[in-house]
């Protein structure tokens, strides 16, 4: 039993997808054992204990699939593995889609994807990570079928299908496909001899796949709404999608903005000149010299018509990654949706490896593997933070539960008023300068209004508490003896009224 796998494994993997897989999972484990290790909640989890996942109003139909191989509870540990397991089998299509040989290389891909701010932001979310890798891992895959000398039908079909499904996931991760199959199109030209018609071909040839494939995903996504009897619903401007002049021209200011804030966070020196800045304006700057190396060495200036076309190339990567801006002018583009961009690292650490000479592939690399080793240490940071906040939360929660106890109330309705989400965003916190990027993500308390203290209290303490009716709650901020009431954690901040529990967090604007 299983010899035949083993025999197949031997002769038929190559040594550098093996590296690629096990380097990734090793590096992996090292930036996030301690997350999958410790439960570490943000604020989404609170409703993610158990969860199926089945947000087909945000198009995410085939989520809920995906998400089921490792069951629909929060579980650090299985998920977090599973998510390292897609991650490193995408390394692996990268690995091969680029033909690369040299170890070092593959490694300091493993370590650019795996150490990425998109994946530890992702992580923050490990309920509904797993799903997300695989997405990933099916945007990538799709990319294997759409090489310039393929002309198989059924290559293009599972293409389609791995677009659709990589959609039917997570919108996002289409960028990934996309800003692949452009750096695809950037090597070629560099290393090949495709004259210019043939190139145009391929990239009808590849739009027209991708219409089809958005065009099957959206066309399943409205019958399992039917099915399903729900609408589309508000969330990042889904339901606002349209393609219209003023969109269009709306998206490009935006997508290059959504480029900035990933690569230099705006302002390279705010935050106590931000290392994470610092570290990829060098790289913007050395990505931009190799690629001019690149150019003059196998003399790309001479035949205008590429030169043209990989201008084009380059410039369509920022709106090839905030694709979706030019949809919907309500998305906001936050790292985990721009995971693409961790391929702009990757690709020039290919170019330099194989183009260039020795020094400058050194120079390069050494760059690439002080970015990893210092996302490794963003990455931590996080988790220190995510760590404090839940230690915070649950002693916040353990004393509103004792402080429910001693008022002996007969009744599980209970109304929080007052909001401090605010105060306990670490956005402005000089402390997490190294971590700015994602701190959007972070607070220093999870209790911060009542769609998050009731399911905290419910979930955490296993009490059969449940948030009041709205009607209820307007009732009560109307009466004088809730506004008399103090704000937590005052000791009149929480007393039984009308047959509810009120919390009172802050006052009312």
């Amino acid at each position: 039993m299983g010899l035949s796998i083993i025999s197949w494994y031997q002769e038929k993997v190559k040594r550098e997808w093996k590296i690629g897989f096990l380097v990734t999972l090793i590096i992996g484990l090292i930036c996030h054992f301690y997350k999958f290790t410790n439960y570490l909640p943000n604020h989404d989890s609170l409703y993610n204990y158990y969860n199926s996942q089945n947000v087909v109003g945000s198009g995410r139909w085939l989520l809920s699939l995906v998400c089921g191989i490792s069951s629909y509870y929060d579980l650090p540990w299985l998920n977090g593995i599973i998510s390292m397991i897609f991650i490193a089998l995408t390394v692996v299509i990268i690995v091969h889609f680029f033909e690369v040989k040299n170890p070092i290389v593959i490694g300091i891909i493993s370590g650019l994807l795996v150490c990425s701010p998109s994946v530890t932001e992702t992580l923050f979310f490990e309920f509904t990570a797993d799903g997300y890798m695989i997405a990933m891992f099916f945007a990538a895959a799709a990319v294997l079928f759409s090489k310039i000398d393929d002309h198989k039908m059924t290559h293009s079909i599972l293409e389609i299908v791995l677009l659709c499904c990589t959609c039917g996931i997570y919108q996002a991760y289409i960028s990934f496909s996309l800003i692949l199959m452009v750096l695809y199109c950037i090597r070629l030209l560099l290393i090949s001899n495709y004259k210019i018609r043939t190139y145009v071909k391929w990239i009808i040839k590849q739009i027209i796949i991708y219409v089809i494939a958005l065009a099957l995903f959206y066309v399943i996504w409205k019958v399992c709404m039917h099915v399903e009897h729900i609408e589309i619903n508000a969330y990042q401007g889904i339901n606002q999608m349209t393609l219209s002049i003023s969109t269009l021209v709306s998206a490009i200011p935006s997508s290059i903005s959504a480029l900035l804030f990933y690569f230099v966070e705006w302002n390279v020196f705010a935050h106590n000149w931000t290392l994470y800045g610092v570290l990829n304006v060098l790289f913007l700057l050395t990505a931009a010299i190799t690629f001019v190396m690149a150019v003059i060495k196998k003399k790309i200036y001479k035949n205008l018509d590429k030169l043209i076309l990989m201008i084009i190339c380059i410039i369509a990567i920022p709106f090839m990654a905030c694709i979706w801006n030019f949809a919907s002018p309500s998305v906001g583009y936050r790292p985990m949706m721009l995971t693409s961009l961790v391929l702009i690292y990757m690709f020039v650490a290919v170019i330099s490896d194989e183009l260039l000479n020795i020094k400058w592939s050194n120079l390069i690399g050494i760059l690439l593997a002080v970015i990893v080793f210092n996302n490794l240490v963003v990455t931590n940071i996080s988790y220190y933070y995510l760590n404090q906040e839940y230690e915070a939360s649950y002693a916040t929660g353990a004393e509103m539960m004792a402080r429910i106890h001693a008022l002996d109330a007969d009744t599980y309705e209970v109304s929080v008023i007052g909001d401090l989400s605010e105060e306990y965003s670490l956005n402005t916190d000089e402390r997490t300068n190294r971590v700015h990027m994602l701190t959007q993500l972070l607070e220093s308390n999870l209790l911060y209004n009542q769609d998050h203290v009731v399911p905290f209290l419910a979930n955490t303490f296993d009490s059969r508490y449940h948030i009041a009716g709205s009607s209820e709650k307007n009732e009560l901020k109307a009466m004088e003896e809730v506004k008399e009431m103090g704000v937590w954690p005052s000791s009149d901040s929480i007393k039984v009224i009308n047959n509810v529990i009120v919390i009172k967090l802050s006052e009312e604007e």
